[in-house]
Order: C-alpha cells, then sequence, then structure tokens
C-alpha cells in the first residue's frame, strides 16, 4: 500500500481545515538515495501509509523545487519529515525514519493534539512570538561595514582548515566555493603561505568529490577522511566550483584545478545542458552502478544563471567559445521565459515558468546578466540587471526589517511561508550585484547596497563559512576596484581583461568609433591607457 500524496498547494491546506486533520510534511530530493530509501521502505509498510492516508494530509515537497520551504521547516538536513497543524505550524519535526518509531509517532501525536489542542495552539502562538521578537532583535542591530567582516570571516576559515585530511570541518566535508572565492580574493593580495595552503588545501580534497569517468563533482563526502561519498551532482554547485577551480589554476598554478575545471564544464555541457529549451538540468541522481544515472527535468534559475556565469569564464580560461555561446544562449533564454515585471524571476521552469519572486532566484540571475555584460559589452544585459534591481528593491526590499525578504510578499500564504524572512545569504548576493552595478554604470552611490550590508548584527566572533558570501561584499564594497574602460574593443581585447584573476574587477565598455584601447584605473589612482592587447595583459598580470 502506498501514500497518497497531495501537493503544498491551498487546496491541501483547506482539506486539512475542513477534515480537521494534521498535516504530514516530507522533504526530499529526487536526486537523494536516502529520500529514495525512505520512499521504498518506510511509506509502503501498510501501517504507516495507513495512518497518514486515514488521518493525516500527507504533502510531498522536493526540496530542489521548494528552498523556500526547506529553509522554513528543516532542522537538520534533509530528507525530512515534520508533523503541522492544520495552518501549518509545526509541531514536531525529524531526520529520523525507523519504521517503528514513526508508526508510534503519528498514533500518538493525533491523539494528543485532539486532546491537547488549546494547549498545543498556546503554545505554537508563544513559540512563534518568541521567535519573531528575537529575529526583529538580532536584524534591527547594525554592523560597521569594514574590512573587519572580510577578516574575520577568513580567519574563521582558516580555524576550521583540517590539516590531517585537508578540506574544512570534519564530517560530512563539503566543497564550501563561497569560502574558497574568500580565500582566492585574500590570497591575490597577500601572498602568505597560509593562504596558499589553505586555498590549495580547500581545492585538492576535491579530487575524492570529483567523477573520473564522466566529470563533475559529487554532492559531499560523509566522513572526514572524504570517504563515503554521495553521488549526486547537483548544477548549481558544480557551476560554482568550475569557477572555483578556474581561480585556483591561475593564483596557484596547479594544473590539476584546471583539469577539474576542464572536465566539469565538459560533462556540464553534455549531460546537463539541454539545449533545446537552453537551460541546464538541476541535477544528476546519485550513481549506483557504472551507467550514469539521469538527470532531473526541471531546470532551476539560479542553477542555470550560476551554470552559465561559470561557462563565460570557462569560455575564456579554457579557451573554448562554445561555452560562451551556450552561456549567453542561457541568460537570455531565463530572461525571456522567466522574467515578469510583476513577480521578477521565476524559481524553476517544470516545464512552464513557477514560483516567481524568490530572492535566490533574483540574485543569482543579477549577477549572470552582469558577468554577460562584461564578457560582451552589450548594453542589453545592464539594462535587464536595473530591470531586475528595481524589482527586488521595489518588491522585496522591507523598511522595517531593512533588507530584502526572501520571497514576495503576499505571493503564497500557507504555513510558515506566511512571514517573508531576511536572510544574510541572499541579501549578500543582492548587495554585491548592486555594488557591481554602480560601478558598471557609474550612476548613483554606493549608499544602498551599505545598507543592506550593515543592517545585519555584528556575529563577534561567529564568522566563517557561513558569512563568506557576505565577506565578499563587503570587500567589494570598502576596497578599491580595478577598473577598466575598453574602447571600441574586439574579442581579444575583452579576453585579455577577462582573463586574469582580479578579485574587484569592473569591465565598462565603450564606443568611440576608433581604434581600441583600454584605460585602467585602481580607486582613485589612474594606471594610465594601453593602445595594445599585449600592453593591458601585461599591465592586469601584474596586479
Amino acid at each position: 500500500m502506498s501514500v497518497d500524496w497531495y501537493e503544498w498547494c491551498r487546496e491541501s491546506f483547506s482539506q486539512a481545515e475542513e477534515e480537521d486533520r494534521l498535516i504530514f510534511l516530507f522533504l526530499g530530493a529526487s536526486w537523494d538515495p536516502a529520500t529514495q530509501t525512505v520512499q521504498r521502505k518506510v511509506f509502503t509498510h501498510r501501517a504507516i501509509s495507513t495512518l497518514l492516508n486515514h488521518d493525516y494530509i500527507p504533502v510531498q515537497v522536493d526540496l530542489d523545487h521548494r528552498p523556500d520551504i526547506y529553509d522554513r521547516y528543516s532542522t537538520e538536513g534533509w530528507p525530512c519529515m515534520a508533523i503541522l497543524t492544520p495552518q501549518g505550524s509545526p509541531i514536531w519535526v525529524s531526520n529520523t525514519f525507523g519504521e517503528a518509531e514513526l508508526e508510534k509517532m503519528l498514533a500518538q501525536l493525533k491523539q494528543a493534539y485532539q486532546a491537547s489542542r488549546e494547549v498545543v495552539d498556546q503554545e505554537i502562538r508563544d513559540r512563534d512570538s518568541k521567535n519573531a521578537i528575537e529575529r526583529r532583535k538580532i536584524y534591527h542591530m547594525t554592523c560597521a561595514v569594514n574590512d573587519e567582516i572580510f577578516r574575520k570571516t577568513l580567519q574563521g576559515i582558516m580555524i576550521s582548515f583540517d590539516m590531517d585530511h585537508m578540506g574544512f570541518g570534519g564530517a560530512p566535508k563539503y566543497p564550501h566555493p563561497s569560502s574558497l572565492r574568500v580565500l582566492a580574493n585574500a590570497f591575490a593580495c597577500v601572498r602568505g603561505d597560509d593562504l596558499r595552503e589553505n586555498l590549495a588545501g580547500g581545492l585538492r580534497p576535491l579530487e575524492a568529490l570529483f567523477d573520473d569517468q564522466d566529470g563533475g563533482f559529487f554532492r559531499f563526502a560523509r566522513r572526514k577522511d572524504w570517504s563515503h561519498v554521495l553521488t549526486a551532482k547537483m548544477c548549481e554547485e558544480n557551476g560554482e566550483l568550475i569557477r572555483a577551480c578556474l581561480d585556483g589554476s591561475k593564483l596557484l598554478g596547479e594544473p590539476l584545478f584546471r583539469q577539474f575545471a576542464s572536465q566539469t564544464a565538459a560533462w556540464a555541457h553534455s549531460t546537463l545542458w539541454d539545449g533545446e529549451v537552453a537551460r541546464f538540468c538541476g541535477s544528476q541522481a546519485a550513481r549506483e552502478i557504472k551507467t550514469p544515472p539521469p538527470v532531473e527535468p526541471v531546470h532551476y534559475t539560479s542553477g542555470s544563471a550560476v551554470m552559465a556565469s561559470a561557462f563565460l569564464q570557462a569560455a575564456i580560461d579554457l579557451d573554448f567559445p562554445e561555452y560562451g555561446k551556450a552561456a549567453l544562449h542561457c541568460i537570455d533564454g531565463l530572461w525571456a521565459e522567466g522574467f515578469d515585471p510583476e513577480r521578477g524571476m521565476c524559481a524553476i521552469f517544470h516545464p512552464r515558468p513557477k514560483y516567481y519572486g524568490q530572492a535566490r532566484s533574483q540574485a543569482s540571475m543579477l549577477g549572470a546578466l552582469l558577468d554577460a555584460y562584461e564578457f560582451t559589452g552589450k548594453a542589453v544585459y545592464l539594462e535587464r540587471a536595473d530591470y531586475l534591481l528595481s524589482f527586488c528593491r521595489d518588491r522585496l526590499w522591507s523598511e522595517e526589517d531593512r533588507g530584502f525578504l526572501d520571497r514576495l510578499s503576499g505571493e503564497e500564504v500557507l504555513g510558515e511561508l506566511k512571514e517573508p524572512r531576511k536572510n544574510l545569504h541572499e541579501n549578500a548576493l543582492l548587495a554585491d550585484g548592486a555594488i557591481r552595478f554602480t560601478f558598471l554604470t557609474e550612476k548613483g552611490d554606493l549608499d544602498f547596497p551599505s545598507e543592506v550590508l550593515s543592517a545585519f548584527p555584528n556575529f563577534q566572533d561567529e564568522y566563517g563559512h557561513h558569512t563568506s558570501h557576505y565577506a565578499v561584499a563587503a570587500d567589494r564594497l570598502i576596497r578599491p576596484a580595478t577598473e577598466v574602460d575598453l574602447y571600441d574593443a574586439t574579442e581579444d581585447w575583452r579576453r585579455a581583461t577577462l582573463a586574469p584573476f582580479l578579485s574587484r574587477r569592473v569591465v565598462r565598455h565603450h564606443t568611440k568609433g576608433g581604434n581600441p584601447y583600454a584605460r585602467v584605473r585602481i580607486g582613485k589612482d589612474f594606471s594610465g591607457d594601453y593602445h595594445t592587447v599585449e600592453e593591458l595583459s601585461a599591465v592586469l598580470g601584474e596586479l
């Protein structure tokens, strides 16, 4: 006997209220072996499926399709089970899936809720009120945006370095691409041996996650020695790792990192790229046999945008123009099919666009549009970035919370999603995009992104991996940018400008109808005009 699953939708919640049934929420991922095991072994158990079908409204959600739901209800990873009131407030959340324990919990919790409904509802109201006060207290603090954010984040990352097995932290071992970016930025400024050791030591163990059969990086390793690898591959994470490996190759001169990037890009192009719709599939399932597993036929705006940005850089660093063509085709298609002036970018295509207005999708798309402008010099990408930033400021910005909310208010008022929240990660990415846009257009000022970044508390001694995007944005705000103005540039000029690793590079394009040349500035210092590609390459290579 199987479970008759409902979707996360108003009809499911309405039925729960009308029939006075609790909601059983299961959050999993199509690529995850543990999710598949629970579905195959736990939910086919007759007693459990009977309880769920008769006494609950069982709702199943793919965490990749709905990261906003996952963020609200999951506590310790995936897959995750939660029992909710008919209004969607969590009563019980767990990552433990034994059949006997679950059967007992389902029966007892139903009876307990019916017998003590008023007590439980009051406890939920008290808990929610307390949590709201704590969030308001934290996010109404301010933090000075200075180099301490980057320094403390860098220190937190380096403290977590695993001297025995390399990488960061204990089990499970994740690749942490955003932390690798912090290390790369720091090493580019101060070529210290400790920074070299940490950057190289964060990249070398990726060999344990690398699929030497087909290319691409697996999700993570379950043990601290990088063994027992979960062999699913994610589009967005692989896009981030392509860029991290390309950066590491340029900064450290290690051919292995370039090889990782080259083979991962080739895998993404041959396996994830769907040329018919010009998007990347979201993931490839875990490998259980030698035959390559299927890819998920769902396209995510954030994953496709991040991979497209990686392909733009790979087109230059790997001298493979097809990657650039695919990337621009992808970015153009995402905008044409996925952007709504009233609701922003959609989150997924399945196959039609769905779930508009999530901050994560806006932030990833903003970054891809700015990368496309620097890569091509076409003003249309800056125009689209302007539209997207305006949407975020008009529809996602909250004066009360002093930041961008994670989703559109009023787009879907179900359960814990009734109140959009302000997240550090998404605010950091949107602030970073706003800073880049201001430099690229030379319009406005940096007061707004500064306000975004300052509206978070001082994390004291808790900076580290979770503040890495925040640190990169703060670093871009306060340190001088390397500004390159290209005049009547041809492709070789653009390649020379984008090839070196420059952590705070800004590339503006101008048309004057004359011979090509470049002007380079660092902060208030004027470096000079360069009239040959060789001169430009030489000066940028020294920075």
